[in-house]
Formats: structure tokens, C-alpha cells, sequence
């Protein structure tokens, strides 16, 4: 079983399962963009107890590695996430179940169908709200110090929180001298970089329309066999 089977194989299990679910991550970035080696594919799911049985049993097989029942069921109570793998290929889906942000909310109401490879399709969250939260991941990875705005416990959520990384913080203390201080210089440089395209972004598109608008060079591409077809 190749890859692409492999996640076939998952989406057509969800759809068969009614369980609602939405691929994000570097495998939904591909569905609009271009191909790209991944090992894994991420998908947020609405799963409840009752759906556990049913999904253990679609991949009880040697080819499969499926967490034990108890270990899904702290997933879904807690809100975290599980993995399918395929062993021989070592190909794996993170089964994630979906957060009760207000962002994570819009998100996977937002989802919409796309070709997934020429026999199935999967929903996929928009392009936008993938290139969104690649940002938000990368602004828990910013030192706090380097946010502006964002910094403060208890802001705004979701894409506006995204629109405030535009006005990082500046020190008005002089930097000292030396190979450190030099270093030092340059962090600071690329993380107010990192901001602000985090806000360039943010007002391109639009985000504080009811929508945002899908990107003219998304809107235009010409149709084409899913890029998970060369997986």
C-alpha cells in the first residue's frame, strides 16, 4: 500500500464513519499548492465515544498500528490527538480532535470540499485559515518579549491575534557591543521580521471581513489533478 492509499484509505473511513473532519496542515496546503515530501497528514476531527469501535475496527489489520480503545477515549476527552500509522511505509495521520477556540471553530465550519487525489474527495480547511494557523503556530514558537501587542495574557484570539504581530516590541535600551551583542542584534531582527509578516498577511487578505477573500493567484489557478496524486 503506497501513501497515497494509505491516506485514502483514512478519508474514505471518516466519510463511511460520518465523523466530521477537516485536513489542514502541510498535506492541506498541497491540495492548493504544490507538491511536497510529507510523511503525515494532519487531520482536526469531531470525534465521540461511540465512533471509537467502528474506526478501530476499519484498520484492524497487521498492516495498521490503531491506539488502543482507552488511549483514543483520553483523546477525545481531553481534546488532544491519536495517530493511525501504516507500519510497512511508516506513514502516519494525527487524528486531531478540534479545540474550542473561536478560532478552531470558524475554522472547521469554514471547511469546504476539495479534490484529494482523482478517486475521492476530502474536506479541507480554506487556504486561508491553513496559512493562518501556520502563523499562530509560529507565534507560540516567538518569545513573548517579540509579540507587540500579542503579548498580553488574555488578548484576542484567532486571525486578530495574528493582525496585532504587526507592531512587535521595541526596546528603547541600547544594545551593547561585541560578537553576543551582535547576535543578540540579529534574533531580534529576524523575529520582528517574523511579526511583521504575520500583520502584511493579515491586511492583504482581509481577515476582519465577515470572510476572507481567497487569494487571486488560488482563484485563478487553472483546474489540475490533486498534487496527492505524486504522493
Amino acid at each position: 500500500m503506497r501513501q497515497q492509499q494509505f491516506f485514502e484509505r483514512v478519508v474514505a473511513a471518516l466519510e463511511s464513519l460520518e465523523i466530521p473532519y477537516m485536513i489542514t496542515g502541510s498535506v492541506g496546503a498541497m491540495l492548493y499548492g504544490e507538491p511536497r515530501l510529507t510523511n503525515d497528514m494532519d487531520v482536526v476531527v469531531m470525534m465521540a465515544p461511540h465512533h471509537i469501535q467502528p474506526l478501530t475496527n476499519a484498520f484492524n489489520e497487521p498492516a495498521f498500528y490503531v491506539p488502543p480503545p482507552e488511549t483514543i477515549l483520553d483523546a477525545i476527552r481531553q481534546r488532544g490527538q491519536f495517530n493511525l500509522i501504516h507500519v510497512d511505509s511508516g506513514s502516519k495521520v494525527d487524528l486531531i480532535l478540534r479545540k474550542q477556540t473561536d478560532f478552531a471553530l470558524a475554522e472547521f465550519e469554514r471547511r469546504r470540499p476539495v479534490v484529494f487525489t482523482e478517486h475521492i474527495e476530502s474536506q479541507s480547511a480554506t487556504a486561508e485559515d491553513i496559512i493562518v494557523a501556520k502563523l499562530m503556530y509560529l507565534l507560540a514558537k516567538t518569545p513573548r518579549r517579540y509579540r507587540g501587542h500579542a503579548a498580553n495574557d488574555g488578548g484576542p484570539t484567532g486571525p486578530r491575534l495574528c493582525g496585532q504581530l504587526g507592531s512587535p516590541t521595541r526596546s528603547g535600551t541600547r544594545m551593547g557591543s561585541g560578537p553576543a551583542a551582535h547576535q543578540s542584534g540579529t534574533r531580534k531582527s529576524r523575529a520582528i521580521e517574523r511579526t511583521d509578516l504575520a500583520g502584511t498577511f493579515h491586511a492583504s487578505i482581509g481577515l476582519d471581513s465577515e470572510r476572507p477573500a481567497v487569494s487571486s493567484r488560488i482563484a485563478t489557478r487553472p483546474s489540475r489533478r490533486s498534487p496527492m496524486t505524486s504522493a
